[in-house]
């Protein structure tokens, strides 16, 4: 089976942002101090900005770290210079992606700030596990796992089993893959941050196993769940899981229409790569 979209690694930074929040911190942006108030902003925007604009994300980011060192905030360098480095990282420009993440890191440790440190050792293993040195990935996602287990940070926890979860599922580690996802499910509750990429991640590995009515069961549930412009991107990913499973238990006509309401939500969040891709499934 192929799935158009496999895994879901990360879970808060998958959540839409709509038009008007960006309109209002640029609006807010105008009058705000240059203080750690305004480093904030800079932050959101960075966030706002960092899958379909990621110049822009840079921008602000890079603004925001010159802000911090204006005003001798370590924290905000740490936070501007991780999320510089979870931009490039996102649109796969993995040595500068690391090499700001390190720097964050510096600063992180130099403050003791355990929260942040965790954070920079997740995106150093999704950079290593992209470069496929899983080994390297392992590593990185146990430090987090460990420092997020001593501060009790149950999101940090459950993110860092996420990340094991995936990088067991790609070295075809199946069962510790399911583990440690299942894991993840019982500590994170019903939370949709981080349920609905459980949901979708577990019907992957239940699918790879060859049980593909327990993957649709997981698929479905989570598409249900996920249903909100907040959750676009979760939902369609569920949605096309969903319809490969179907296909591959020959019900066809079900799968054909999971395709075109994917086709119809795609158009209505702007998804236009996932558009092509539903099209090319479409063609086929």
């Amino acid at each position: 089976m192929r799935f158009i979209f496999t895994l879901l690694m990360l879970m808060a930074q998958t959540a839409a942002f709509s038009q008007s929040s960006g309109q209002a911190l640029l609006s807010e942006l105008k009058t705000a101090k240059a203080d750690t108030g305004k480093v904030r902003l800079f932050l959101e925007l960075g966030r706002y900005y960092q899958y379909e604009h990621p110049d822009s994300a840079i921008l602000y980011a890079n603004k925001g770290i010159e802000l911090s060192k204006k005003l001798d905030y370590r924290l905000g360098e740490a936070l501007m210079l991780g999320q510089l480095g979870t931009t490039h990282e996102k649109h796969d420009n993995l040595e500068l992606g690391a090499r700001y993440m390190q720097e964050a890191l510096s600063i992180y440790k130099e403050l003791k700030h355990n929260s942040g440190i965790a954070a920079q050792y997740n995106g150093l293993g999704i950079i290593e596990g992209k470069k496929g040195n899983y080994n390297s990935a392992t590593d990185y996602f146990l430090k987090a796992l460990k420092l997020n287990e001593q501060i009790k940070n149950r999101a940090g926890i459950v993110q860092s089993y996420i990340k094991l979860g995936v990088v067991n599922e790609r070295n075809d580690n199946l069962d510790k893959a399911l583990n440690f996802y299942l894991r993840a499910k019982e500590i994170n509750g019903n939370d949709p941050s981080g349920l609905y990429p459980l949901l979708n991640n577990i019907g992957v590995v239940e699918a790879k196993k060859g049980d593909l009515k327990k993957a649709l069961k997981y698929f479905e549930e989570g598409a249900s769940l996920s249903d909100t412009s907040a959750h676009a991107s979760i939902h369609l990913n569920l949605l096309m899981n969903a319809a490969n499973a179907l296909s591959e238990l020959g019900r066809k006509r079900e799968a054909l229409d999971r395709l075109k309401l994917v086709l119809q939500k795609t158009r209505q969040f702007h998804f236009p790569e996932v558009e092509a891709r539903v099209l090319l499934n479409l063609s086929n």
